[in-house]
């Protein structure tokens, strides 16, 4: 007997379903703004060159741990995000 059996299925995402809309839509000139992922003219995935550069940065920065954050998140950002609040 399964713990799962009087689960209920839950409602459907609301993101992912204008992302299915989008799929189905057959409009030739379509664009997609549901993901917030640019994209080429080719239709592949672009990213942006400022974050390739930051990409290629921290993964040559051996002092970055690549950890996870604690669920509290980074202390220094969140202190300074407290203290801009009002300015």
């Amino acid at each position: 007997m399964s713990v799962f059996k009087n689960l209920e299925m839950a409602p459907p995402d609301a993101i992912f379903g204008l992302q299915q809309q989008f799929l189905a839509d057959t409009h030739p000139q379509k664009v997609n703004l549901v993901m917030g992922v640019y994209r080429g003219e080719d239709g592949k995935p672009y990213c942006l060159p400022v974050v390739a550069n930051v990409e290629r940065a921290m993964a040559q920065d051996k002092t970055l741990n690549h950890e996870y954050l604690p669920i509290t998140g980074m202390k220094d950002v969140c202190e300074a995000a407290k203290t801009s609040i009002g300015k």
